[in-house]
């Protein structure tokens, strides 16, 4: 079984993962020194509204869609 922090990191991790899958762009947002699971506030800078961004992901993880001017 998993140390919750260990479980907790991985979460924050995968939604990242998703969110460039999803054709979004990370800004910031990493873990601290490589040591322990500790990480840096992320942005995801979005194009659209993806399904990642209506998931909770329960980790330091903002979400901006940039839209088009009319």
């Amino acid at each position: 079984m998993l140390e919750p922090h260990k479980c907790a990191f991985l979460r924050f991790e995968k939604a990242k993962a998703q969110a460039v899958k999803e054709g979004g762009e990370i800004r910031f947002g990493k873990r601290f020194n490589n040591a322990g699971y500790y990480v840096e506030p992320c942005l995801a800078v979005m194009p659209s509204q993806t399904a990642i961004m209506i998931s909770e992901t329960f980790a330091p993880l903002l979400f901006i869609e940039i839209g088009r001017a009319s």
